[in-house]
C-alpha cells in the first residue's frame, strides 16, 4: 500500500493545470464587464491582462478571483470599443510551474 502512494505522489505533483473555459470565447457586447480564464484545479497565482484597437483594455493587472481560486479573471474598462482584442494571462500552478498563454475575441455593439 504505502508504495503505491509512493509511485502516485511525483504524477500528481507535476500535473498541470489546463484551461476549461475561456471568457468570452468568440464574440462578446462592448459592454463586457470582465474577461477570465478557469483551469482544471487551483492556481497559486497569476495575472490577466486584456488589449484591444485603444490599448489596454481591462484595470490593472487582473489576478486570481478570491471566490474560485481556479480561475483568473479581469475586470474591464468602461466604453470600450468594438474590435479585436487580446487577453494575456500568466499563472503558477499548485505545482509552482510559470506557465502562459493568450486568446482572442471580438467586441461588437
Amino acid at each position: 500500500m504505502l508504495a503505491s502512494i509512493v509511485v502516485l505522489a511525483p504524477t500528481i505533483a507535476s500535473a498541470h493545470e489546463t484551461i476549461i473555459a475561456k471568457k468570452p470565447s468568440g464574440k462578446a457586447k462592448t459592454t463586457l464587464k470582465q474577461a477570465s480564464l478557469t483551469f482544471s484545479g487551483p492556481i497559486r497565482r497569476g495575472t490577466l491582462k486584456v488589449f484591444g484597437p485603444r490599448g489596454k483594455a481591462s484595470k490593472g493587472k487582473g489576478g486570481r478571483d478570491p471566490r474560485n481560486y481556479s480561475r483568473l479573471r479581469a475586470v474591464m474598462k468602461r466604453n470600450l470599443t468594438p474590435g479585436r482584442y487580446t487577453a494575456k494571462a500568466t499563472w503558477v500552478g499548485a505545482d509552482g510551474h510559470r506557465q502562459r498563454t493568450s486568446f482572442k475575441f471580438r467586441l461588437v455593439r
